[in-house]
């Protein structure tokens, strides 16, 4: 079976339903949170440790000026060169199949480097557990043939999954047709960005509108200046054993190539 999938989202098509939002909070059990109205229909305002995907929305005018609507998809990207595996201490956060970042919170040990080292500001900590938790890309449904709950709760087509470089292919076709249309804005988000995502977006706007770099980089080159000269180091050394740290972190490497 094909490790190779992505999942594609299509914001020309999203009608802001929301029932992914909704299905990902039921099938990873997610707790509901208490949110208030802020003169949106943008609900909640942020990720947290029980919202692991949330749906934006944006105004914006098309070519004859008429104003319209146009929504994002807030959550992991699943980056290829992803800052948030590469600061982690104890490879907790780490790659599966060498596509999908995901985090073992019995690793986890809370010292938020990767909520730090996130351009999009996704990983979120949980008071309570005290550990960092975001999306899976459902690797449990994945691995044993199905679609993420997102994906298949969608109901016109936003969202789909497949393998990535036909996702990609797909993208470009569609991307050449909203241009025809009339969206000279509308461009391609995860095919090259952080050395490519397993999240492949179609864009009406450049991504600054949606909330999102259109270079992203991370903190993890600071972070990592941070370790060496033992700034951060010795806070996190303080919760555990040298030698387990290093080990854990050599095996997850070796466990990625």
């Amino acid at each position: 079976m094909s490790t190779n999938y992505a999942i594609y989202f299509d914001s020309s098509k999203c009608m802001a339903c929301r029932s992914c939002q909704v299905t990902c909070k039921q099938w990873n059990d997610r707790e509901a949170e208490i949110t208030e109205n802020r003169g949106s229909y943008e609900n909640p305002p942020h990720l947290s440790s029980q919202t692991w995907l949330r749906i934006t929305f944006h105004e914006g005018k098309e070519e004859r000026n008429d104003p319209f609507w146009f929504f994002g998809r807030n959550s992991c990207l699943h980056c290829t060169d992803a800052p948030c595996v590469s600061v982690c201490p104890t490879g907790a956060m780490a790659h599966v199949n060498d596509n999908y970042v995901v985090v073992d919170t019995s690793w986890c040990i809370g010292c938020r480097y990767c909520v730090k080292a996130c351009p999009y500001e996704v990983p979120r900590f949980n008071e309570k557990r005290g550990v960092v938790e975001k999306c899976t890309f459902c690797v449990d449904r994945v691995q044993n043939g199905y679609q993420p709950a997102c994906v298949k709760s969608c109901p016109d087509s936003a969202l789909e999954f497949g393998d990535r470089n036909k996702m990609i292919r797909k993208a470009k076709v569609r991307i050449a047709k909203l241009k025809e249309q009339g969206f000279s804005g509308a461009g391609i988000y995860g095919e090259k960005e952080l050395s490519g995502q397993y999240v492949i977006n179609i864009l009406l706007n450049e991504p600054e509108a949606y909330g999102m770099p259109s270079n992203p980089k991370g903190t993890s080159g600071q972070l990592a200046a941070d370790w060496g000269s033992g700034v951060v180091a010795a806070a996190v050394m303080a919760t555990l054993p040298i030698a387990w740290a290093v080990n854990r972190r050599m095996k997850a490497g070796r466990e990625e190539k």
